[in-house]
């Protein structure tokens, strides 16, 4: 029975731990998961880390840049220029026979038409131009605000071999980390990006194509993971007979190779261009890509790598052109740098993972030393986490869920140490809880006990025949507080300041004998009457007692009609300074033991650390109390008494066993028992010898029986006549009725009782 109760109890605890754990990683995933939900910018950020930790990275050699830089401004004149200059440095970049050509500035605008007319043969004698084309919000007729597309001049878009967008679309905090993929206008008309109009070019005699299907975009050779988080648009058909289009808001995850400047290496100025200063090999098969890079003329944007203190400190060499966008756009594709993004589901796995790991790291890590244990793991498991992350980012290009699983982890060691924290809060309340049941049935079962929390004044009262009586408590600094009284409230009619509180108590300690006498007013409900009452003096040899010497002082005030006798009188005072010494004057027993009876009702939530301090004060006070007075009791017993441990060892001896054995208490303390019997033992002629330790030990611990002999003890000095005494010893066990093999024995109990005087008068009625 008992080991099935244990095993439904392991079971129960077992249960109960798996609740926790469950409701800790649930609460904790919640928490986490939806941080991340609700600011998704913590994410970004966590992003842009990774992407900062990574570094720069070697730009791919098959892109070129031509710069319309500071150097082309200065020598070419103010930009926009005449399109006529553009013309002829498409002419020398497609002599150089490259991939395609990305013209990244928009001709939306008619000029000179011989420049117009000039821009356009060149471009359609080039045959792998991509003109470029923007999103702007215009005012309708009706005065609605409408977004349009900003196309180029019909002959230059006649004239390309594409048109694609050039809209980046920044975070709230104005960082560009996607691009979409594809745009459209509010009359439908969609656009895809100049990077993936770049590469359709390029691949055009390989069958390059673009198509989106769900989670993939067809870019040419290269299938392209992207991320939809928006509603789909249904495009109408452009022409009759055309079916409608979907068009998702497709995002793609930009891998910069690097800040501003990454690309310098591949980067030409458009006025070396145009003076013949740059070598055709270094344009042949490549991807050539033209846009501005003069800070003047604003076309820059934040990336992850552009990053102070603050984003309004932001330099403009600290942002990127557009060109270099457009040329980290083209890079993420032709290398297929996808980043992937984790699904919510895994997202919420990896999050309860974090959240078990931390519960379990700090549930196993306990005992000695363990904050130091516990820091190590969640040290250990941060670096883990810095770690996987790290690799996941760069090496397999996964976007880790770092926030999710980070705040998932901080709440789950919150959550765990306030479990603990609560856990041992009611395990306390639990001890005190059992501190006052084993005080309650302390007294319920007959056991010594401190006295109880009475009131003495009607007892007192009674014994003087006082109409009235009351206990003043004297403290140190002079303070004077009634804790007792009966029949009337006392009042003294003067206030005295603690000077003189402390000269009357110095008066009253050295005449503490002889009574005196005040006016007080005494409050009987709402009367109140002017008295002179007697007083009588608390302290002395009493009051230091059962506490400290000296720490129970106070007053015992009478109204008498006649003066009681001088017995009565000390009788009186002896009750009242016994009060005072047990300490009832400090401590508000009622209010205590009222909580304690509470608390059997409030096992479901522990109490605050303010209450248990005040129920713990209360039982130390109590405990101290009834030990002191177990103490007292058992060292003013006439006999003499020996508690030693099981194997005889010494661990208490009152004063009348000192003095029958000659030692000092001190010098019993730790001795053996039984050696300290033999040595003041006497032998005597014509009776057995005192049995040997083991078999006393046998009958005491084995057989509970108790051991009841005769000796005979010589004297200190051995001047005296020898003294005979019944040695009783008995063993100490758990169970208080003391059956063999129902509890392990304690301790040993020996005590000695003076039977000379018996002896010597049996021995006289002998003779």
């Amino acid at each position: 029975m008992k080991n099935g109760n244990r095993g439904r109890k392991g079971w129960i605890e077992g249960a109960h731990r798996a609740v926790w754990l469950v409701a800790i990683v649930f609460a904790s995933v919640f928490i986490g998961v939806g941080l991340s939900w609700q600011m998704p910018e913590l994410d970004l950020a966590a992003c842009d880390w990774l992407l900062r930790s990574r570094g720069k990275i070697a730009p791919p050699p098959e892109i070129a840049i031509i710069a319309i830089d500071e150097a082309s401004v200065a020598r070419l004149g103010r930009f926009p220029w005449p399109r006529a200059l553009m013309a002829r440095g498409l002419e020398r970049i497609s002599a150089a026979r490259p991939k395609a050509i990305t013209l990244d500035v928009l001709y939306s605008e008619p000029t000179t038409p011989a420049d117009d007319q000039a821009l356009a043969t060149a471009i359609a004698r080039a045959g792998n131009v991509i003109v470029a084309s923007q999103l702007t919000k215009t005012t309708g007729d009706n005065g609605e605000s409408r977004v349009v597309w900003l196309r180029p001049l019909p002959e230059i878009e006649s004239a390309a071999a594409g048109v694609g967008h050039v809209n980046v679309v920044p975070s709230h905090d104005g960082i560009v980390r996607a691009l979409l993929l594809r745009q459209a206008d509010d009359g439908g008309a969609a656009l895809w990006a100049m990077a993936a109009e770049t590469i359709r070019v390029a691949g055009r005699e390989k069958g390059g194509e673009l198509r989106e299907s769900p989670g993939a975009a067809q870019i040419g050779a290269h299938r392209v993971p992207i991320y939809s988080d928006g509603d789909e648009v249904i495009l109408g058909a452009q022409n009759d007979g055309a079916h409608f289009e979907r068009l998702r808001p497709a995002r793609l995850h930009l891998d910069y190779v690097g800040p501003a400047g990454s690309f310098a290496g591949q980067t030409y100025s458009f006025s070396d261009l145009i003076e013949g200063k740059i070598e055709r090999d270094k344009l042949k098969d490549k991807y050539v890509l033209i846009g501005a890079t003069a800070a003047a003329l604003g076309d820059r944007m934040a990336t992850p790598f552009a990053y102070t203190e603050s984003d309004l400190d932001l330099r403009a060499d600290e942002l990127t052109p557009g060109i270099e966008i457009l040329a980290n756009s083209l890079s993420t594709i032709l290398r297929e740098r996808f980043y992937r993004e984790l699904p919510d589901w895994l997202r919420i796995a990896l999050a309860a993972l974090s959240a078990m790991s931390v519960y379990l790291s700090l549930a196993l890590l306990q005992g000695r030393r363990e904050w130091v244990k516990q820091l190590a793991a969640m040290a250990g498991l941060t670096s883990i986490l810095w770690l996987i992350a790290y690799f996941a980012f760069t090496r397999w290009l996964i976007i880790p869920p770092l926030v999710p699983i980070i705040a998932t982890g901080v709440t789950a060691a919150l959550l765990s140490l306030l479990r603990r924290s609560l856990a041992v809060s009611a395990g306390i309340d639990a001890r005190i809880s059992e501190l006052a049941l084993w005080d309650s049935r302390s007294s319920d079962e007959g056991t010594l006990s401190s006295p109880p929390p009475n009131d003495p004044t009607r007892v007192i009262a009674r014994l003087s025949g006082a109409d009235a009586a009351a206990i003043v408590s004297c403290g140190r600094d002079g303070e004077r507080r009634m804790v007792a009284c009966c029949g009337a409230a006392f009042r003294p009619l003067k206030r005295r300041t603690a000077d003189q509180v402390k000269a009357h108590s110095v008066s009253r300690a050295l005449s503490q004998d002889e009574p005196a006498s005040d006016y007080f007013e005494l409050s009987r409900g709402n009367h109140s009457v002017n008295r002179r009452a007697l007083i009588l003096w608390l302290g002395g040899r009493l009051s230091g007692q059962l506490g400290d010497e000296g720490s129970a002082a106070g007053e015992l005030i009478l109204d008498c009609a006649a003066r009681p006798a001088d017995e009565t009188l000390a009788l009186c005072r002896e009750i009242a300074a016994s009060f005072l010494a047990a300490g009832f004057r400090k401590t508000p027993w009622d209010g205590a033991n009222s909580a304690l009876r509470r608390l059997r009702h409030l096992r479901w939530w522990p109490r605050g650390a303010a209450w248990k301090a005040y129920i713990l004060a209360r039982l130390q006070q109590r405990m101290i109390t009834r030990s002191l007075f177990v103490e007292r009791a058992l060292r003013s017993i006439e006999d003499g008494l020996l508690i030693a441990t099981a194997d005889g060892c010494v661990t208490f001896a009152n004063p009348r066993a000192a003095a029958i054995l000659g030692v000092p208490e001190r010098g019993i303390i730790g001795g053996d028992l039984f050696e300290r019997l033999s040595e003041s033992e006497q032998p005597q002629n014509g009776t057995d010898p005192a049995p040997a330790p083991r078999e006393t030990l046998i009958r005491l611990l084995v057989e509970r029986s108790p051991v009841e002999r005769e000796i005979t003890i010589h004297t200190a000095s051995g001047h005296g006549r020898p003294r005979r005494y019944i040695l009783r010893m008995s063993a100490v066990s758990q169970d208080s009725r003391g059956e063999r093999g129902t509890a392990p024995a304690l301790g040993i109990v020996a005590t000695l009782s003076d039977v000379t005087r018996q002896y010597e008068l049996q021995k006289a009625k002998t003779t």
